[in-house]
């Protein structure tokens, strides 16, 4: 498989992710927990895989929280979303991000401000669902 440019998806550095959130709804979702897997070379990178549960403070719809299998007292005992947005922000620096459905990961991820904080150098996304190119941050 070759992207847009002619790379080789093994010659990028790719971090896939997948958030679980409070709606399906991109301009309403909240997050509530998300993973990641770095992927360099064509091989998955061991030490660049994580899980987070967002903590929240605020009420999450019961419906919500039952799809993705969490509960009230997990959520509230999860990270901080500033420090899970900085982690993801380091690992998403010059990569290119994957995910099943980018709509929602991009809009959570701007709104947690990654797009003003310049988190990719060059925002580069593919939609794992249409195997296609997203978009790109304005310069």
């Amino acid at each position: 498989m070759r992207g847009a440019r002619g790379t080789d998806w093994r010659d990028a550095d790719l971090l896939v992710l997948d958030f679980e959130a409070t709606s399906a709804e991109p301009r309403r979702a909240r997050p509530l927990s998300v993973g990641w897997v770095g992927v360099g070379g064509g091989r998955v990178r061991a030490t660049e895989c994580g899980y987070a549960v967002v903590r929240h403070v605020d009420p999450v719809p019961a419906g919500a929280l039952a799809v993705h299998g969490l509960t009230p007292d997990v959520v509230a005992a999860g990270r901080p979303p500033e420090e899970v947005r900085e982690e993801l922000g380091a690992l998403l620096a010059g990569r290119v991000l994957v995910a099943h459905h980018a709509p929602l990961e991009v809009a959570l991820l701007k709104g947690w401000g990654c797009d003003r904080r310049r988190c990719w150098t060059r925002w580069r996304c593919c939609d794992a669902s249409t195997s296609g190119p997203v978009g790109r941050a304005p310069a």
